[in-house]
Parts: structure tokens; C-alpha cells; sequence
């Protein structure tokens, strides 16, 4: 984790096919010298490590970005096939939403279980791909609790539930107001406590208690106002960002540990004490994430 090569600059960054042959090839060859083994030990070696690779390549595989149609869509279906990892940024993911081709979405069962093979395997080290899984995990961490920390915050009036999956998370259309909208859902929630008084008066108008009536009627025109005025000063009030909540600061100190992991030279104490931080306030990190940083620590801890 020490160290990746100059990735493409741009959006996305990404490992290539090329790179992960020789993240699989140089360790196996290094390991096999050392310990005086045959050209069998090495192969047997090299058979593990593209094992590896292959399971960390589905696990990073999330398939919620795919291509389709056109020639050219094939084209760039088959050439995301041959990339390990692409970098993407939770920021621009956090304000799209959850449709966002910068969320990242990990099969998390099945990527713990492929770092846990890669840690049993000491030899195995490669930098590159320490980086690459620790990337990962901390841009999916983010993914997942950026919206969670959204849909926390989903109104807690009745008639305005299912904002955020209207939305689908968008930051923009969840701060819009829905003026129409939440009108209608107003009246219709509301449409008992204006029907029925309206029968009352009316009854006391028939049966000719007049003032009764009268005074009904300017009770609930009273009402009627005050609620409407209300209505339109909490519509405007929701138009105004409100103060930070905590989930949303954890959430940006969060942020901090993936620009760490931007490089070109990646620090892993500062990333590791970055880890820690964050988790004294609150956020859940995953093991992996951990353990592949802890190593890193262990065997080179200045780079």
C-alpha cells in the first residue's frame, strides 16, 4: 500500500489486466528464490496468486455499471471486463445518488473472504493491490453510508415519506421543493378535518342556530388560515439548508481517508491514524480495510 504507479489521470482511475499480471507474478517469483524452490514451486505459487486476483476482480466487480446496445457499448463492456478496479469519487456519488456511476457497491462477502486468503498468504504482498483493496472498501464504506446518512433523514410527516427514493437519492432533488406535491398530500391527509367541520356548520345553519353557526364558521375560518400559514412557513424553512447533522460530518471526515488513498504516493500511517480517528467518532470501517492497512504498517511503515 505504500506506493501505485501513475494511474490514468482523470474521473476514474483504474489497474489494468497488464498490472495485475505483474502484481501476481513478481511475489511468486520472489518467494520461490528465497525459499529455493523449483520452477513447480513457482507455478504452483503463480496458481495462487491469479487465484487471487480473479476472486478480488469479481468482488470489485460490482455490476451496477454496465453497457449495452451499440458496438461501442460492447467495446467498453469488454474493455471493463479486463480492469481490476476502477477509482471512482463517493463525493460525486453522494450528491447524484444511489444510481450514480460513481457509487461503489461490493459483494462484501465474498471480497472479505478473498482479502482473508490474500492475508494468509504473506509472500503474496504486493503494494498495488493493497492499495487497490484498501481503495475499495473505503469507497464502498462511503457509498453505503452516504446514503443511509440520506435516508435518515427522510421527513417524518406521514404524507411526505418516499422523498428520498423519489429522488433516488439525489442531493439536488432532495433539497427542491416539492410545492405541488406536498400541497396535494396536504389537502388529501387533511381532507377528514375539513369535510366533516364544513357538515357541522352547515347542520347548525339548517336547523337555524345561526349564531351557533356563525361563530363555527369564524372559528374555522381561523383555522383554516393559521394552517395554511403554517404550511407555506415550513415549506419555506425547508428551502434553507439547515445546520450539519453529526452523521453528515462523520460522514466528510470519512471523505478524508479516501483523499489520502489518492496518491501518487500513499501514506499507510497517515491512513492508518486517519482509520482510527474516524472510528473513535463513530464510523464502522471494515475489518479488511484494517487488517490490509495494519500490515502495511507492519512492513514498511515510513512510505
Amino acid at each position: 500500500m505504500d506506493r501505485h504507479p501513475p494511474f490514468a489521470r482523470g474521473g476514474l482511475r483504474r489497474a489494468s489486466d497488464a498490472l495485475a499480471h505483474d502484481t501476481a507474478r513478481h511475489p511468486a517469483l520472489a518467494e520461490t528464490i528465497k525459499t529455493g524452490g523449483d520452477g513447480s514451486a513457482y507455478s504452483d505459487r503463480l496458481h495462487q496468486s491469479y487465484t487471487v486476483l480473479r476472486r478480488a476482480q469479481a468482488a470489485l466487480s460490482d455490476g451496477k455499471h454496465q453497457w449495452w446496445g451499440s458496438p461501442a457499448e460492447d467495446q467498453a463492456r469488454k474493455a471493463a471486463e479486463r480492469v481490476m478496479w476502477q477509482r471512482r469519487d463517493p463525493g460525486r456519488g453522494y450528491v447524484e445518488g444511489y444510481e450514480s456511476r460513481y457509487q461503489t457497491w461490493l459483494r462484501e462477502d465474498q471480497f472479505n473472504s478473498c482479502v482473508a486468503d490474500y492475508l494468509a498468504q504473506p509472500w503474496m504482498r504486493h503494494p498495488v493491490l493493497d492499495w487497490m483493496l484498501v481503495d475499495a472498501i473505503v469507497t464502498h464504506e462511503l457509498s453505503r453510508f452516504g446514503e443511509a446518512v440520506k435516508k435518515a433523514e427522510e421527513p417524518g410527516d406521514p404524507w411526505r415519506r418516499g422523498r428520498y427514493l423519489r429522488a433516488r437519492g439525489n442531493l439536488e432533488k432532495l433539497r427542491k421543493l416539492e410545492w405541488k406535491a406536498d400541497f396535494q398530500l396536504q389537502l388529501a391527509s387533511a381532507a377528514f378535518f375539513i369535510v366533516v367541520p364544513l357538515l357541522g356548520i352547515g347542520a347548525a345553519f339548517h336547523f337555524d342556530w345561526t349564531t351557533t353557526g356563525i361563530w363555527l364558521l369564524g372559528i374555522y375560518t381561523l383555522v383554516v388560515i393559521n394552517e395554511l400559514w403554517s404550511l407555506v412557513v415550513k415549506l419555506i424553512r425547508r428551502s434553507v439548508p439547515g445546520p450539519e447533522s453529526s452523521s453528515q460530518t462523520l460522514w466528510r471526515e470519512m471523505y478524508e481517508v479516501w483523499r489520502l488513498l489518492e496518491g501518487p504516493v500513499v501514506n499507510p500511517m497517515l491512513v492508518g491514524a486517519e482509520l482510527a480517528r474516524t472510528t473513535r467518532r463513530g464510523a464502522g470501517w471494515n475489518s479488511a480495510a484494517w487488517s490490509i492497512v495494519v500490515r502495511a504498517m507492519e512492513h514498511d511503515p515510513l512510505e
